[in-house]
């Protein structure tokens, strides 16, 4: 075999592993159906570690670089950046969505239900935005439904390191060593990661293939065509703007965080092996450490369009009028700010998100 095809292999073997265990698990799921229930322990293992890595990767690694950073005006305006950015993709993908829908009406006349509108219990806006930024005591920011906490915390935390005066710098050291430590683990998880992803897509694709309506199935193509031509289009046109070709050929390292996204269906799992992106890029650890977990948890284009898609499906669903300027700006505002509510967490924050969503929209009880 030609050298250069082995020393392709070679280097892009993990790669390589990983896609024939995506599509192996795909089709495992496929053929077999619930009987890959068997295998969904997998799985669930691969979950469960990366998630529990997640909260002192991202506690050693705030802290850290907060307190050895040389900068504190550095730090200030990579956060700005940051949230500049993350907030201006959010609004672009919402406003991408809704074009999308308007020049390809695939959810038009498929009012299906016809029910009475309900009003679902209150939900104080207030109170998730004081419980998506704090909480009541110490172990809530130990789980991962406290990320965002956590951040504000490990923020805080790292600038008291900083300014300890003469013991500074030996809890730098200390905070850096947990630091290297934490990305040894990620390191290890790494490696079973491709059993990981081949139980969670074989289970998904096993149990819920066949079960979707025809609305469905459509909303979700559309879901999906949306997001690789906003992907393409958008993210191939800000890697360029920040670093020209080579922002655009650094994409390739994005097929592994993205893979890991699809299985397991969530921002903050996907933080540890965003990480090890990173370094294959050679971002500075000042910036990646920052925006890295704090993207996890804002960063969530996926999620506006997804709720910019779900308001405009229900809606259409039970015959709720959402034309007009004044509703289409309020559910552009609601799909920006939805990543605060839905926190990157399978299950429960889409469900908080849901639960909103239906009050703020004031949609039947039965859209639920």
């Amino acid at each position: 075999m030609n050298t250069k095809i082995l020393n392709y292999l070679e280097t892009r073997k993990f790669f390589l592993i990983t896609m024939l265990s995506i599509i192996a698990g795909i089709f495992t799921g496929l053929i077999f159906q619930e009987k890959t229930n068997i295998i969904l322990p997998l799985g669930k293992i691969f979950i469960n570690l990366t998630f529990t890595v997640v909260t002192p990767l991202i506690f050693f690694s705030v802290s850290s670089s907060i307190a050895n950073i040389t900068s504190i005006t550095s730090a200030k305006r990579t956060i700005l950046n940051s949230v500049f950015v993350f907030l201006s993709m959010s609004l672009m993908a919402s406003m991408f969505m809704m074009l999308a829908l308007k020049i390809f009406p695939f959810m038009n006349n498929i009012s299906i239900f016809n029910t009475d509108k309900q009003y679902v219990m209150e939900v104080s806006i207030l109170d998730n935005v004081v419980s998506a930024f704090t909480k009541s005591n110490f172990a809530g920011l130990l789980s991962v439904n406290g990320i965002l906490p956590l951040i504000i915390f490990s923020v805080f935390f790292g600038l008291s390191a900083r300014y300890m005066g003469e013991k500074s710098s030996e809890v730098k050291r200390t905070l850096k060593n947990f630091e290297i430590l934490t990305f040894k683990m990620i390191g290890f998880l790494k490696y079973y990661a491709p059993l990981g992803l081949f139980a969670c897509l074989s289970y998904y694709f096993g149990n819920y293939s066949e079960n979707f309506s025809f609305p469905l199935i459509r909303a979700i193509i559309g879901f999906y065509l949306c997001s690789i031509v906003f992907a393409i289009i958008f993210y191939t046109g800000y890697a360029y703007i920040s670093a020209g070709m080579d922002g655009v050929r650094s994409l390739k390292h994005v097929f592994f965080p993205a893979a890991n996204a699809f299985a397991t269906n969530s921002s903050l799992a996907t933080i540890p092996v965003n990480f090890l992106s990173a370094d294959e890029m050679n971002i500075p650890k000042s910036v990646s450490n920052i925006t890295l977990p704090f993207g996890g948890i804002v960063h969530l284009d996926g999620t506006s369009m997804a709720t910019v898609l779900e308001v405009l499906l229900v809606s259409s669903l039970f015959g709720v009028d959402m034309s007009g300027f004044s509703n289409n700006i309020m559910l552009l505002l609601f799909a920006v700010l939805a990543p605060l509510v839905s926190y990157g967490i399978p299950g429960g924050g889409n469900l908080m998100l849901q639960s909103i969503m239906v009050k703020y929209f004031n949609l039947p009880l039965e859209s639920f």
